[in-house]
């Protein structure tokens, strides 16, 4: 096994709009130094951290060889799939399952979207390594490591609506979102069409 801790989180799973984001954030267990450093650049919980200030830490990170970042994006076909069946949380597992494979690390930080102990328990059986794992709620608020993969989650999701060229029209695609609300009623025809793209139709809002 290689001598690495990983942390994993998520953004985008509530949102309307545009694609989840699962993320794994990996640092050798050499760098010792890691905890002081990550907490020195002000990495904690996404929803804390400014646009402005994530993207100067992951700047930062980028230039440190001991830290690796990696990600999958889930698309709102495959979520609306999976909702249609009651099976989100399991599209979760499945996506941190993936990455933990890959990653092989000795120690997992996880941040939890189902029973911490439900979710340590089926990992534990599936991941076939000796890894340790502590999975909580909130993790990234509670682990440096976990808190970059949610800062990175974010950057990754918040890059694809841009890319899509949805930013203004949806701003942060959440269902709360009064601008992403005023862009479903302007296009609501299309909407119960189901022919506008990026949208989770599994979801049930109130427009």
């Amino acid at each position: 096994m290689n001598n690495k801790l990983s942390g994993l989180d998520e953004a985008g799973k509530g949102a309307l709009v545009g694609p989840m984001i699962v993320a794994c954030a990996t640092v050798t267990s050499t760098n010792s130094n890691y905890v002081s450093r990550l907490r020195e650049l002000g990495v904690t919980d996404s929803k804390l951290v400014s646009t402005k200030k994530r993207k100067e830490i992951l700047s930062a990170i980028s230039l440190d060889s001991s830290f690796k970042l990696s990600y999958l994006e889930i698309s709102t076909v495959v979520i609306d799939q999976y909702v249609s069946e009651n099976k989100l949380n399991e599209l979760l597992y499945e996506s941190y399952l993936s990455l933990m494979k890959k990653n092989d690390s000795a120690y997992y930080y996880l941040d939890a979207f189902i029973s911490p102990i439900t979710l340590r328990r089926r990992l534990k059986r599936d991941i076939t390594t000796d890894s340790e794992l502590i999975v909580e709620y909130k993790g990234d608020l509670l682990y440096y490591i976990t808190g970059l993969a949610s800062l990175y989650a974010k950057q990754k999701r918040e890059e694809s609506i841009d890319n899509l060229g949805l930013r203004k029209k949806v701003r942060s695609g959440y269902p709360s979102d009064p601008i992403c609300k005023e862009y479903i009623r302007k296009n609501y025809t299309s909407y119960l069409d189901k022919t506008l793209k990026e949208i989770r139709y599994s979801w049930k809002i109130k427009i």
